[in-house]
């Protein structure tokens, strides 16, 4: 009985070791070079000065949507900003979705938020980045499309 409950608590220990291991510390932005631009809300991206950065708002949250593809079928990396949005964990049916998925927590001063990422269950690709009160996220995405936000979402950083 002491081996299994030792075997169960190294087990464990592991588990949370793992876990802990899979913080990470979101940088502040650096100084855009001439051919960039940083976007976003509290969470920034650093993307090409011509990249299409489209902004709406509504009485209760703002977003913004960086679209990818042809106009016919076109795929966008959005983010959400208010009150009512995020809570700091992927969306639930985001992992119900899925075939497999990672989560990584991260941290920037006295914030800290998730990103996780996942494969769908029909081969497409999802991601959500956020925290409470601000999300970025694309689902149910080819890799190329995935591929190209995610050289975006990369660059996440904070003014301060």
């Amino acid at each position: 009985m002491r081996h299994k409950t030792t075997l169960a608590a190294l087990v464990v220990l592991a588990s949370v070791g793992s876990v802990l291991a899979q913080r990470s510390v979101i940088p502040m932005c650096p100084k855009p070079a001439d051919a960039e631009k940083l976007v976003g809300f509290q969470i920034k991206l650093v993307v090409p000065k011509d990249t299409v950065f489209k902004k709406v708002r509504d009485i209760d949250y703002e977003a913004w949507g960086i679209p990818f593809g042809a106009p016919t079928n076109r795929i966008e990396l959005t983010g959400y900003s208010g009150l009512n949005v995020g809570n700091g964990e992927v969306t639930r049916f985001y992992l119900d979705d899925s075939r497999k998925f990672s989560r990584r927590y991260w941290r920037h001063n006295k914030q800290g938020g998730i990103d996780g990422r996942g494969t769908l269950k029909n081969g497409r690709f999802w991601r959500y980045f956020g925290m409470f009160g601000e999300t970025l996220s694309y689902y149910n995405v080819p890799a190329h499309a995935a591929s190209y936000f995610d050289r975006i979402l990369d660059s996440a950083c904070f003014l301060n």
